[in-house]
C-alpha cells in the first residue's frame, strides 16, 4: 500500500495539493500511542508514514505516549498499574519507571526507526528547552452520583507552553519526537497524559492538524460495534458525548481535541493507528479515516 501512495505523490503538485486541503501551516501534531507501539510492523508502518508526511511538505511533530510498555515493565517489577477516569495513577516509584520507558526507550526507539528511513529526527521529553511547565492535576470524577476529587499522584496538566524548542528544530528540518514527562512547579517531575500534551502542543503551534493514532477506528455511538463509527462529529456534539457515549481512554483524547480547535487547530482526527500506513492514507483527499472533530468555521 505505502508504494501505491508513493507513487500517487510523485506525480502530483503536493505544494498544491497541501493548499486545496487547507494546509496552511503545514504544522501537524501526531499523537502516537496504544498497542500499536507494541508491535514491530506497525511501529515501522508509522516512521514510514512519518518520513513520507514530511516529504510531501508537511512538519510532523510527534508526542508519545507507551502506557501498555510502561504497564509491561511495572509487571515485570510486579507493581500492579491503577487507572482513574481513564488515566494512570502515578506514584514515585511508578513515575521512574515511566521516564525509563517513556524517554529512554519508547522515545529512542521512534527516533531511530525515523532516523533509519532518513527523516532527521531528534528525541525530547517535556523537560528540554523548558518546553512543557506542569503542576499535579486536579481531577473530580462521578462516583455514585456524587462528583469526588481524585488523587492521580505524579501525573501533571500543562499550564505553559514555550514551543521555542519545537520550532528551531523545525526550521532546521528536524523532526521533534516527544516523551511526556514534564518539569513540574514543585521541583518535581510529572508524567502528562500524552492525548492532553499533543492538544496543547497543538493549540500553542496553531498547528493545521492533530491527529491521534489509537486502538480504535475513532468515536463510536456503541464502544463494541464499529458500524457506529462517527465519521465527522462537532464540537458541541463530542462535548455532550463526554462520560456518556466517550468512556475510558477516550475521554482525554476528545477533550483535548475540543480545546484544540477552540484554541485555533483546524481539524482533529482521531484514527485506528492499528492499521498498516492508516496516517498516510488518512491524509488521502476524500478520506473518511476514523473520526473528524470540526467546528462551525471548518464546516463553512
Amino acid at each position: 500500500m505505502i508504494s501505491r501512495v508513493k507513487h500517487k505523490i510523485n506525480k502530483i503538485d503536493t505544494s498544491a495539493m497541501l493548499d486545496k486541503l487547507g494546509f496552511n501551516s503545514k504544522k501537524i501534531v501526531i499523537k502516537y500511542g496504544g498497542n500499536a507501539m507494541l508491535d514491530d510492523d506497525l511501529k515501522i508502518s508509522v516512521a514510514e508514514d512519518i518520513v513520507q508526511l514530511k516529504k510531501m511538505g508537511f512538519k510532523p511533530i510527534i508526542v508519545h505516549g507507551g502506557g501498555p510498555a510502561v504497564s509491561n515493565q511495572m509487571d515485570k517489577e510486579g507493581l500492579e498499574p491503577e487507572f482513574v477516569h481513564g488515566q494512570r495513577k502515578t506514584d514515585e516509584e511508578t513515575l521512574k519507571i515511566a521516564e525509563m520507558v517513556l524517554s529512554g526507550k519508547v522515545n529512542k526507539e521512534l527516533v531511530g526507526l525515523i532516523n533509519e528511513r532518513n527523516g532527521n529526527a531528534v528525541g525530547i521529553s517535556g523537560k528540554d528547552g523548558t518546553l512543557v511547565k506542569s503542576r499535579k492535576a486536579k481531577k473530580e470524577m462521578d462516583v455514585d452520583g456524587k462528583t469526588k476529587k481524585v488523587d492521580l499522584g505524579r501525573v501533571g496538566e500543562v499550564y505553559h507552553i514555550d514551543a521555542t524548542l519545537v520550532e528551531t528544530l523545525m526550521e532546521n528540518d528536524f523532526i521533534t519526537v516527544i516523551s511526556p514527562i514534564c518539569a513540574g512547579d514543585d521541583k518535581g517531575d510529572f508524567n502528562v497524559n500524552a492525548d492532553i500534551l499533543a492538544g496543547e502542543l497543538a493549540s500553542s503551534l496553531k498547528a493545521d492538524s492533530l491527529i491521534y493514532l489509537t486502538n480504535v477506528d475513532g468515536i463510536r455511538e456503541k464502544k463494541d460495534d464499529e458500524k457506529t463509527r462517527l465519521k465527522k462529529v462537532h464540537i458541541k456534539k463530542a462535548e455532550s458525548l463526554l462520560g456518556k457515549k466517550i468512556q475510558g481512554g477516550m475521554i482525554p483524547k476528545v477533550e483535548s481535541a475540543v480545546k484544540a480547535i477552540k484554541n485555533g487547530v483546524k481539524t482533529v482526527r482521531i484514527i485506528d493507528g492499528t492499521k498498516k500506513h492508516s496516517l498516510l492514507q488518512s491524509f488521502e483527499n476524500g478520506s473518511d479515516y476514523g473520526t473528524v472533530i470540526y467546528s462551525d468555521e471548518e464546516e463553512k
